[in-house]
């Protein structure tokens, strides 16, 4: 499931100035905004799900371009990216060790993707690539690739319609509040606390919930829990809960 949309978000990544410069970002789809975002759809049991981002050169001169990622959050601790400029580079790497001359007026479509294995991690992760002149880092353009794993078998269009806050407070004492959009073409949405040996303490019937929804947690041992979104049986989101009564 290679599905691509595009949308506009405003990013920020320390370190860098960003400025209209000499660059310019597409994809299959289009033109990507200076700081918009791409969303990317795939499984959970994917392998890997892939972005692939085109860098234009608008300058009159050819340019030396880099590369910088920075990962905003991960699906799980188990889940990990990489990316390719010219050649792959290990996990752990953020910054291209080797630029890659873009001549003017000239489109690159070959040389970047970017690759995020979710390992079984329903949810998504969020990862800010940057492309920069060589010479001249404030010469830069950026955009920021949401990886979202959903699982197959699910309604792809009310899915993608679904809503889900951060939990609130976090830590919480005696409740945690979650705020929710639940299309009521959605059969069987659920809430589904757990505790950190998976075992279900607290589940809630979502079907059509829409604004504020609470749960009890005074009854609940102090430590980290899950609450996780289920449709039809099959995990959709999950979000950590510290409870400290």
């Amino acid at each position: 499931m290679k599905k691509l949309l595009l949308l506009t978000l405003t990013v920020f990544i320390t370190g860098f100035v960003f400025s209209q410069g000499s660059f310019e970002l597409s994809n299959e789809d289009g033109p990507i905004a200076d700081h918009g975002t791409v969303l990317v759809l795939g499984d959970p049991a994917d392998d890997e799900i892939v972005s692939h981002i085109y860098v234009t050169n608008n300058s009159s001169e050819s340019k030396d371009v880099m590369v910088f990622r920075r990962i905003n959050y991960m699906a799980s601790d188990t889940s990990w990216s990489q990316f390719c400029w010219g050649v792959c580079f290990p996990g752990l790497t953020d910054t291209c060790a080797f630029s890659i001359a873009i001549a003017a007026g000239a489109t690159d479509e070959e040389n970047f993707s970017g690759h995020y294995h979710p390992k079984m991690a329903v949810g998504s992760a969020s990862i800010t690539y940057v492309f920069y002149d060589a010479s001249d880092m404030s010469d830069s353009v950026a955009v920021n690739v949401e990886y979202k794993a959903s699982p197959t078998g699910l309604n792809e269009m009310l899915v993608n319609q679904v809503g889900i806050s951060e939990l609130y407070p976090n830590p919480a004492s005696n409740a945690a509040f979650i705020d929710l959009d639940i299309p009521a073409g959605l059969n069987n949405a659920e809430l589904v606390v757990s505790n950190l040996l998976g075992s279900e303490v607290k589940s809630y019937n979502i079907n059509g919930r829409s604004g504020k929804f609470k749960i009890d947690t005074g009854d609940l041992k102090n430590g980290l829990y899950f609450c996780t979104i289920k449709v039809q049986g099959q995990f959709l989101e999950s979000k950590r809960l510290v409870v400290n009564n």
